[in-house]
Formats: structure tokens, C-alpha cells, sequence
């Protein structure tokens, strides 16, 4: 699988939204009925498509690495048969954590990254996010609402959001904005 081909995996992909609210690692079987929410995930598809056969992988396992404030990491590993313990997904876990801590201390991970919020629209987000209305934002900002809307709107492309909720809660995952 090329990085061309994971370029297309949008951040609402089902898988990855699943992912990024994990506490703890989880397992998933893709032949259970239960979980049909993975056949709509894109990466799955791509998983499938680059697999020797299409049936070669048939259970997951999806971790959210919690560490690091500027990037979310999301980590899955797929096979024809994964069969693991509880205690072994949280020791895989704990290791992953461990290991990209100590590369983050040999080589930091800067917050700025393709899709990065300007200072403008970090900080028209984090008004939003306040409750505060556009009009609210304009005045405060001495600036038009139109222009307030057309933060918001960049922001939401960058952030691969469908609405103005989205975008401050996928700003705050991405530790782009903070509550105050």
C-alpha cells in the first residue's frame, strides 16, 4: 500500500473515528455482524485491496496512542487471525506508548503539520468553541462576520469537518485549540 493510496483515508473514516475515542485497545472481528460500520471505512477497503487475497485480513486491532498533544496516533494492525489476550493488547499498547515517547525525546514532533490553523483561526475556533456567535467574534476581532465565516470555513476544510461542531471538536483532538 502506497502513501498515495492512505492520502485518501479522509479522517471521518469510519475506522479512525472508532479509533480516536478508544481508552483501551480493542479488538475487532470483521465477520462479525456486529461490527458491518467497518465495511464503510475506506482503509479497510485499501487493506483488503492490497491483501494477497481479499479475505486475508479478517480481524483487527485499533489503538489510539493518548501521548502526544500535537498529533493523534492511530494505530492498526490487521491479519487472517489475531488471537490475543487483553493483558497482551495492553502490554502492546503500553510498549507503543513507551517507544514513541523516547522517539518524541530524540527527535520532538513539531505541532505544525499539513493542515495547521493560522493564529486567526485557531483563535476565531477557540471563540466558537466559548459560545460565542459570529457576530460576537466580529465585533471583539474588529473584523467583518463574513470574514469570521470564512475562518470558520478554512478551518473546516482543513479539519475535514462537515460543520461548525466538528471542526472545534477535530481542532481540540488535534491539540490545535484549548478550552480556556
Amino acid at each position: 500500500m502506497s502513501s498515495a493510496h492512505l492520502a485518501q483515508v479522509r479522517g471521518s473514516d469510519a475506522l479512525l473515528r472508532r479509533i480516536a475515542v478508544l481508552s483501551k485497545p480493542t479488538y475487532w472481528n470483521l465477520d462479525d455482524k456486529d461490527n458491518s460500520w467497518i465495511r464503510e471505512s475506506s482503509l479497510i477497503g485499501l487493506l483488503q485491496r492490497s491483501g494477497s487475497s481479499p479475505r486475508s485480513y479478517r480481524s483487527l486491532i485499533g489503538i489510539h496512542v493518548h501521548h502526544f498533544n500535537v498529533m493523534q496516533v492511530a494505530i492498526c494492525v490487521a491479519g487472517q487471525e489475531l488471537n490475543v489476550s487483553e493483558r497482551e493488547l495492553t502490554s502492546l499498547s503500553t510498549t507503543i506508548q513507551h517507544e514513541l515517547a523516547e522517539m518524541q525525546s530524540v527527535h520532538p514532533i513539531l505541532a505544525s503539520r499539513p493542515g495547521e490553523l493560522s493564529t486567526r483561526e485557531k483563535l476565531v475556533l477557540s471563540m466558537t468553541a466559548e459560545g460565542k456567535t459570529a457576530g460576537d467574534i466580529a465585533e471583539e476581532l474588529h473584523i467583518s462576520q463574513r470574514t469570521v465565516h470564512a475562518h470558520l470555513q478554512n478551518a473546516s476544510e482543513k479539519m475535514q469537518a462537515a460543520n461548525k461542531t466538528q471542526t472545534v471538536v477535530e481542532a481540540m483532538r488535534y491539540g490545535q485549540i484549548q478550552l480556556r
